[in-house]
């Protein structure tokens, strides 16, 4: 009986830090090299083999302007992608 309740605690125990040990799958490594490109209302961050990506981007996001405001009259300061 005992031996049954033993196994069944490491086995939780185990179960739990196995999940304890995952890294965040959103960090870049250091090694990466960061670029920057700037338009008129958006500074776009991104390495240098997602060049045309970035183009893309900065494009999409200034000739969709007018859709991305809530109000037509609002201004929006210089974001960060």
């Amino acid at each position: 009986m005992h031996k049954k309740l033993i196994l069944i605690g490491v086995f939780v125990l185990g179960f739990f830090n196995l999940f304890s040990q995952y890294e965040k799958a959103e960090s870049a490594p250091p090694s990466i090299k960061w670029y920057e490109k700037k338009s008129g209302n958006f500074t776009v961050y991104f390495p240098k083999e997602l060049d045309s990506i970035a183009n893309y981007t900065i494009n999409y996001l200034e000739n969709n302007i007018d859709k991305i405001k809530f109000n037509p009259s609002d201004k929006i300061r210089r974001s960060k992608v």
